[in-house]
C-alpha cells in the first residue's frame, strides 16, 4: 500500500515473466520482493532468484528485498539486491 500511495496505483505492477517479482515500480526503477524472512535456504533462493534474473535485464535497477528485520548487501555477479527490514524502509523513505 505505501508504494501506490507514493507513485500512485499505475506505477506499481506485478512482474511474471517466467520469474515473480512481487512490486515493480517504474517510475523510480525499482524491483521489490518482499518476505517475512530469507534465513532459511529455500526461502532465500525463492526471493532473491527472481530479483537476480529481473536485475540482468534491468542492471540499472534498485533490487529491494523487504525482511521483518534482517538486514544486508547481496551481490551476486554484476546484481546487487539490499535486504532491509520493512521498518527501516519505511523510516527512511517517508515523505
Amino acid at each position: 500500500m505505501e508504494l501506490t500511495r507514493r507513485y500512485g496505483t499505475e506505477s506499481v505492477s506485478f512482474y511474471r515473466k517466467g520469474h515473480e517479482i512481487d512490486f515493480v515500480v517504474e517510475p523510480c526503477k525499482r524491483a521489490v520482493q518482499v518476505a517475512y524472512s530469507i534465513a532459511s535456504s529455500e526461502t532465500r533462493e525463492r526471493e532473491v532468484t527472481p530479483l537476480l534474473k529481473f536485475a540482468q535485464t534491468h542492471p540499472d535497477w534498485q533490487m529491494l528485498l523487504l525482511t521483518h528485520e534482517e538486514e544486508a548487501t547481496i551481490t551476486i555477479g554484476n546484481a546487487t539486491i539490499t535486504v532491509v527490514p520493512a521498518w527501516r524502509w519505511l523510516l527512511e523513505n517517508a515523505h
